[in-house]
């Protein structure tokens, strides 16, 4: 029972961090359209790609078993903690 209910727990953390992502995404997309002059402009178009295909990353991650154990390990490798999430973004790795 015990068992169920820490599985229960993890799928809840599991969509509300899934949500979270999906609202930050949003939340570019709102600073993109602020930001750029016309939803013509190059910079705009760009960044629309680009969280796009991150959001596409995303999904294709978490719908891969073994492609979450692998960044799991990697994120694991790399020892990023909660207080500095972005690290990674400073390496070309």
């Amino acid at each position: 029972m015990m068992k169920t209910d820490a599985i229960n727990d993890s799928t809840e953390k599991a969509v509300k961090s899934f949500d979270n992502i999906k609202k930050a995404l949003k939340g570019l997309m709102e600073i993109a359209r602020i930001s750029a002059p016309t939803e013509n402009d190059l910079y705009f178009k760009l960044t629309l790609d680009n969280i796009v295909v991150l959001y596409g990353n995303i999904i294709d991650l978490i719908t891969n078993d073994s492609g979450i154990k692998q960044l799991k390990k990697k994120l694991h490798d790399l020892e990023i903690s909660k207080k500095t999430p972005l690290k990674f973004l400073e390496s070309n790795d």
